[in-house]
Parts: C-alpha cells; structure tokens; sequence
C-alpha cells in the first residue's frame, strides 16, 4: 500500500503491483519462531524506470510504520 501510495502521489498510476512475501522460520528453544521475511514485489508503472521504481519502493519502506515497527523487532537484542 506504501508503495501504491508513493506512484500515485509522483502521479505515476500503477497498473499492475505484485508482492510475494517468503517467511522463514526456525525451530528454536521456545518453539517455531519467524526469523525473516523476504518481499518480493513486482510492479508495471507506465513511465517509471527500474531505478525509480527501486528509489519509490525505498522511500515507501522507509516510511511504512510496519516495515520500520518490524526493523525494530529484528534489530533488538
């Protein structure tokens, strides 16, 4: 959605915008526990280069409250 959000506000209307998230996981001591989780995420933009599409995708990330609330978890001890 953040980065829906991102082309359309640069007025570059997506027509097409698909992601596959892969989770991985790993048996540890307190039971099954996600360990990570990829986002592959596809998308057609009618005037948007590979470059600027990567650079819109960044900014959507950095600035969606999940993407950063799940940074943090990672990030801590």
């Amino acid at each position: 959605m953040a980065l829906a959000f991102q082309l359309t506000g640069a007025g570059k209307e997506p027509t097409e915008l698909s992601t596959v998230a892969t989770v991985s996981m790993e048996k540890q001591d307190i039971g099954w526990t996600i360990v990570a989780i990829a986002l592959d995420t596809h998308g057609v933009v009618p005037g948007v280069t590979a470059e600027e599409f990567q650079q819109m995708a960044d900014a959507a990330k950095n600035g969606c409250p999940i993407s950063r609330a799940l940074a943090a978890v990672h990030r801590s001890p």
